[in-house]
């Protein structure tokens, strides 16, 4: 057995940051050892600080005035650690095992709370661990799954409250253990609605189990630093968000933003509040307007101490906004390809940039499908789409059409999504997001949106049933024999 041993050393400079040591010593070379501190925890311009080798040791240096949790990665394993000012951690590490992986032992002050919270995470991952617990709510009904968190959460208070050592451990790491145990209970549960939806569209968390938010602060800018709080804080602004709205699957993008903007504005402040804001149009952007985008980011800008987070916002979507505003007056030029001279020309151009009218399926049955990549119940009806094609035989299909009219804001976010989801049919694109040409033709202002045109091109079904409803088959039978 060759044992390394793992020095992390948090001496005291200055009264207020204080310097951070720390050493690894080996007998073997370890490569690459970086610490990754993410003051936004947004995970992007995180400060890497590489260990500098003297002799067989490597030797980094950082300031701290505040407890933190920092990401150690070194032989391939990325290790959250949780920090103070003063701490002195010494890891002794063993090849066969996957303590800290593959830490064996672990001394020194702040010891007692880096194996607490290691402890908690390892033995409950079905809790805290997102693939885990997204397994189990596929799984299982919200009743099974909110009772076994309950029996989770209330084990994990239990090994705190029994432990030997829970007082010797920091006033400040107590308060964020326990707090961390209740905002990943709250925040799997508000997840269950968003991941697992059905045909009917978001079934709504039973009032009752969510009692307990009452209870807790929404703003904790001391809980900030753990990855529970900040996945609690965003569920509960996604879950509110679209309870706001009832629950519809038929939103306008730019409608259900500047809901989840102000839900946040409401209940967060400072780190907690950029964060979000942060979040939401980093994940979003390409979804909405770029007027709104634009808006909305200049709201992160002006919040107080917003620096940083600001600047990882503007580096995500300066690209794409350039690109669509030049998309734009690209389409207000005359195109390389003339468009056929139709009254049902609706600017649709198929992946290889050929026009599309929607005369070109004159005699046939078509079920229209208006989405885009961007629009999450729009996707959760692929596979539903996908079944629903495959119920017609050869001889139906001659005379049926899945047209699927995109709005994405980007060409190539459509031919991405189309290629991903790999759904049969004729899939056109209709440029401009929401000011399309098909989408102001047929004053679309929510997705997904679906049609049913007769033989004779009469919209018979101006706001058809999804994919997923029952009875869209018979209706498409009934046109087919007609």
């Amino acid at each position: 057995m060759i044992w390394r041993t793992f020095l992390i050393l948090l001496i005291p400079f200055y009264s207020f940051a204080q310097n951070v040591n720390v050493s690894i010593t080996s007998d073997l070379e370890i490569g690459d050892a970086i610490l990754h501190i993410d003051a936004t925890k947004l995970n992007k311009k995180v400060k890497k600080l590489a260990f500098e080798k003297k002799g067989n040791k490597y030797v980094a240096s950082f300031q701290t005035d505040s407890a933190d949790i920092v990401k150690l990665k070194v032989l391939n394993t990325s290790v959250p650690i949780y920090i103070e000012p003063d701490f002195d951690l010494q890891f002794t590490l063993g090849e066969d095992s996957t303590f800290f992986g593959p830490v064996t032992k672990l001394e020194g002050k702040g010891s007692l709370e880096n194996k607490m919270y290691y402890k908690l995470r390892h033995d409950y991952a079905g809790y805290y661990d997102p693939a885990i617990y997204k397994e189990n709510i596929a799984n299982s009904n919200i009743d099974e799954f909110e009772i076994s968190l309950f029996k989770q959460k209330e084990e994990q208070k239990k090994i705190l409250k029994e432990n030997d050592s829970y007082y010797k451990m920091s006033k400040s790491f107590r308060d964020l253990i326990n707090a961390k145990i209740r905002y990943q209970y709250l925040s799997n549960i508000l997840s269950y609605p968003l991941l697992k939806t059905n045909k009917y569209g978001i079934n709504p968390v039973p009032n009752v189990m969510l009692e307990t938010i009452k209870q807790i602060d929404i703003q904790n800018s001391k809980a900030y630093i753990d990855a529970s709080y900040r996945a609690f804080i965003n569920n509960y602004v996604n879950y509110y968000g679209l309870k706001k709205h009832n629950f519809s699957d038929e939103l306008d993008a730019n409608e259900l933003m500047l809901t989840k903007f102000y839900i946040a504005r409401e209940e967060l402040k400072e780190q907690p509040l950029l964060y979000i804001w942060s979040k939401l149009l980093i994940n979003d952007f390409d979804g909405i307007t770029p007027s709104l985008t634009g808006n909305l980011y200049r709201q992160v800008e002006y919040e107080e101490n917003s620096k940083e987070y600001a600047s990882i916002v503007i580096d995500d979507i300066e690209e794409w906004m350039n690109t669509v505003i030049a998309e734009e007056k690209e389409d207000k030029k005359e195109k390389t390809k003339k468009p056929k001279e139709s009254e049902y020309d609706l600017g649709l151009i198929d992946e290889a940039g050929n026009p599309v009218l929607l005369e070109d399926f004159a005699g046939k049955v078509v079920y229209i499908d208006f989405w885009a990549s961007w629009c999450g119940p729009c996707r959760q009806q692929m596979p539903y789409s996908k079944k629903l094609h495959h119920k017609f035989d050869k001889k139906q299909h001659k005379e049926l059409v899945f047209l699927y009219i995109s709005i994405d804001n980007t060409e190539t976010a459509w031919k991405g999504a189309m290629k991903k989801l790999g759904v049969e049919g004729n899939h056109v694109y209709s440029p401009g997001g929401w000011r399309s040409k098909a989408a102001q033709t047929f004053r679309i202002s929510g997705i997904p949106r679906y049609m049913l045109v007769d033989k004779d091109g009469v919209i018979v079904k101006p706001n058809a049933p999804r994919p997923s409803a029952e009875g869209i088959y018979e209706m498409i039978i009934n046109l087919l024999n007609d």
